[in-house]
C-alpha cells in the first residue's frame, strides 16, 4: 500500500501535506489497525511522507478505543484525523463534536477529513439518526450552509482542532443530485484564523524524540511479536549469530515476524575477537543473514562486542569487522558495547566516532555520550525489563530520534531512475492514471467519464 501511494504521489512534496492510509474504521480491530499503522506510516516516512489517522467512522469509537491509540504512542500519526457527520440533532459530542470526549493535552491535534450532514449514529445509545445528506433530510441549502457555519464556530472552541473538510456533493449515486453552489455561496469569501485558535505549538527538539525498542535472542524464546508491537516498541535488534559457529534457532522465525508487525529490526553478531578472525566472524554473520532473505530497505546491522575472553587492545580487530561488515551489507554497522569493555580494551577511539553507538549503561537517565562519538544513537537502559509478549526478561533499549530517522539509518532504498518532483499537478495526473486503469466498477460513472473527456482532451 506504501508504495502505491508514493507512485501516486510522483514525488510531489509540500510541508503541508499529509497521507491518510486508513478509512473509516471500526473499534472491533483497533490492534490491526495500529499495527498495520505504524508499518505503512514507517514506509511512507521513509520516502518522506507524514501520515495522519485513525480516520475513524462518526461514532466508531470509545474511550478504549482512543486510549488504545494513545497507548500505542498514536504510531505514525503526527495529526489526528477523523470523520465528523452529523443530521438532525446538530452536531454533538456524540457525533460531529465527538473528540472532545476523549482529546487529551499531549495528543496529536485533530483535523477532520470529512464532515457534513448524513447519517449518523448519534445519542448515548448510538441509534442511527438522519436519511443520508442535507438533500435527503429535507432541508434547503440556507439552512445547510447555517448549520456549517455553526459547525465552523465550533471548531474555533477547540484550539486542538485545525479545521475540517465539508462534503455536501458527490459522484455516487446517492449524493450525484446535491447541488454544492447554493451552499458556496453562503460561505465567507475566506476564512481568517479564529484570533481565538493559537499557532499549532512548535516541534519537540529532536534530542527529545525517542522511540523505544528491544532486542532478544535465542534466551527469549517464542516472542509474540503482535503484543510487542502494539505495546509501543518501534523497533528490535535479534540475535543473528556468534562467533566462532553459533547460528541463532530463532532468527527467522524473530526477523520475520518483526517485518509483519511493523518494527524496524535490526540483526546483531556476538563477536568473539578471542575464538575468530574479523572476516571469520562477518562471513558466519552474513550466512546467517542471507538464510532468512537478506536484508531490506531500513534494516540495521550491529557489532556486539563484550567478549570477556579477549584481551589486549581490540581496536584493530574491530575496524576490521566494521569496514568488511559495511562493504558487504552496503550499510553503516551499528557498534554495541558499555564503557567498563570499551576503556580497556582501546575502543573509546575518535575513529570509531562515524559508527552509531549502542551503550549499555543500566540507570535511570541517559547516559553522555563517551570518548570518541558526539552524542548516543541507541542507550540500552535495562537487562532485565519486561514486555508484552515477551515470557522472560528481556533488554530494553531506546534510540533517540524517530521511527523514521531510525530506518534512515539502515539499508539504503535501491535508486530510482529518473525520479522527478513534479509540481501540484502531478498527483492529478497520476490519480487520473489510476482511474483510467481501475474504470467505472471503482470510482462511479460520473467520475469515469470526467476522467475519459480529460484524458481525450490532453491526448493522453
Amino acid at each position: 500500500m506504501a508504495r502505491s501511494i508514493v507512485d501516486g504521489l510522483a514525488g510531489y512534496r509540500h510541508p503541508l501535506l499529509w497521507v491518510e492510509t486508513l478509512n473509516e474504521l471500526v473499534k472491533e480491530q483497533t490492534a490491526e489497525h495500529i499495527l498495520f499503522q505504524r508499518e505503512v506510516a514507517s514506509r511512507l516516512a521513509t520516502a518522506g511522507y507524514k501520515t495522519c489517522g485513525p480516520s475513524w467512522a462518526t461514532g466508531a469509537y470509545e474511550k478504549e478505543t482512543w486510549e488504545a491509540w494513545r497507548a500505542a504512542g498514536w504510531p505514525g500519526c503526527s495529526l489526528i484525523a477523523l470523520h465528523g457527520y452529523w443530521a438532525g440533532a446538530g452536531p454533538t459530542i456524540y457525533n460531529a463534536l465527538r473528540w472532545r470526549q476523549f482529546w487529551l493535552p499531549g495528543d496529536p491535534q485533530v483535523v477532520v477529513t470529512e464532515a457534513g450532514r448524513d447519517m449518523v449514529r448519534d445519542g448515548a445509545n448510538g441509534q442511527y439518526i438522519g436519511r443520508g445528506g442535507w438533500k435527503r433530510d429535507g432541508i434547503t441549502a440556507d439552512a445547510y450552509a447555517d448549520e456549517i457555519l455553526r459547525y465552523g464556530a465550533e471548531l474555533d472552541q477547540d484550539d486542538y482542532v485545525l479545521g475540517a473538510t465539508i462534503f455536501s456533493c458527490g459522484p455516487t449515486p446517492d449524493w450525484a443530485a446535491f447541488d454544492a453552489d447554493p451552499i458556496v455561496e453562503r460561505m465567507p469569501a475566506s476564512l481568517p484564523t479564529s484570533p481565538r485558535r493559537p499557532a499549532p505549538p512548535p516541534p519537540k527538539p529532536e534530542a527529545a524524540m525517542t522511540t523505544p525498542g528491544i532486542d532478544v535472542s535465542n534466551h527469549q524464546g517464542l516472542v509474540g511479536w503482535d503484543a510487542v508491537a502494539v505495546s509501543g516498541q518501534g523497533f528490535a535488534f535479534i540475535k543473528a549469530s556468534e562467533d566462532p559457529d553459533y547460528l541463532d534457532s530463532w532468527l527467522a522465525r524473530n526477523w520475520v515476524s518483526a517485518k509483519r508487525v511493523g518494527l524496524v529490526r535490526g540483526a546483531y553478531c556476538y563477536a568473539r575477537p578471542s575464538l575468530a578472525s574479523p572476516a571469520e566472524s562477518v562471513t558466519l554473520f552474513q550466512s546467517a543473514i542471507e538464510a532468512v532473505g537478506g536484508l531490506e530497505t531500513g534494516d540495521l546491522i550491529a557489532l556486539d562486542i563484550e567478549d570477556e575472553n579477549a584481551v589486549g587492545d581490540l581496536s584493530q580487530w574491530v575496524a576490521e569487522w566494521l569496514d568488511l561488515a559495511e562493504r558487504t551489507f552496503g550499510v553503516r554497522p551499528i557498534v554495541y558495547s558499555g564503557t567498563w569493555y570499551m576503556e580497556p580494551h582501546g575502543l573509546l577511539n575518535p575513529a570509531f566516532g562515524r559508527y552509531p553507538l549502542w551503550l549499555a549503561s543500566y540507570q535511570d537517565e541517559p547516559p553522555g555520550a563517551p570518548t570518541g562519538w558526539d552524542r548516543l544513537t541507541f542507550w540500552q537502559r535495562s537487562a532485565s525489563g519486561r514486555v508484552s509478549g515477551v515470557a522472560t526478561d528481556c533488554d530494553l533499549d531506546t534510540f533517540f530520534g524517530t521511527v523514521a530517522e531510525l530506518r534512515a539509518l539502515g539499508l539504503p532504498a535501491p535508486a530510482v531512475e529518473d525520479a522527478i518532483e513534479r509540481d501540484v499537478w502531478g498527483p492529478l495526473f497520476a490519480l487520473k492514471d489510476v482511474a483510467w486503469e481501475l474504470g467505472r466498477q471503482e470510482l462511479g460513472q460520473a467520475m469515469f467519464d470526467a476522467l475519459m473527456a480529460d484524458k481525450a482532451r490532453l491526448g493522453r
